[in-house]
């Protein structure tokens, strides 16, 4: 019976792969967490999203042009779970400098859903083996990066960012 969900689950996001959006951003690996904040001209930034939280280990002077896919949870997954699924069909999870680059890119995406980078991450203070991701958002017309926790399901209302493994 394990085999027969696993393939369901397979298939189904094989099918949503099909049907994700696509997306091409540009990312300065250069920039330091602060920079991409500022040039996303966000209109509220949590606390929680600094450098201390998402450290932006070994900076390249590299740029690269990715291409995002943008999928839907419509299985009420936690963010373990999408990870794991993720794999399974050659994605891995977008990270914080991509994220922040489809929002410098796309600002008005965020105002439709929420969009989650799994791929950044960190630890909570007070309950240990739960973790933050960062999430972009709109409410009231107005952008917003913010934390969320990983382990909690999520309904269709927010989107992964997942990136094709080469």
């Amino acid at each position: 019976m394990k085999k027969i969900i696993v393939t369901v689950i397979f298939w189904q996001l094989l099918l949503a792969n099909l049907m994700a959006q696509n997306y091409t951003i540009i990312v300065d690996r250069s920039k330091s967490l602060g920079d991409l904040v500022v040039a996303g001209k966000y209109d509220i930034v949590y606390g929680e999203i600094n450098s201390e939280n998402f450290p932006i280990d070994n900076p390249e002077k590299r740029i690269d042009t990715l291409v995002v896919h943008l999928f839907k949870n419509t299985k009420h997954y936690s963010g373990e779970k999408i990870c794991k699924e993720l794999k399974k069909i050659g994605y891995r999870p977008a990270d914080i400098r991509e994220l922040l680059a489809f929002g410098i890119t796309y600002p008005e995406k965020q105002s439709d859903s929420s969009i989650i980078a799994l791929g950044s991450r960190y630890p909570d203070k007070i309950f240990s083996n739960s973790y933050f991701i960062p999430v972009l958002g709109g409410e009231n017309n107005k952008r917003i990066i913010y934390t969320e926790w990983m382990d909690v399901p999520r309904n269709e209302s927010f989107i992964f960012m997942a990136i094709k493994i080469e």
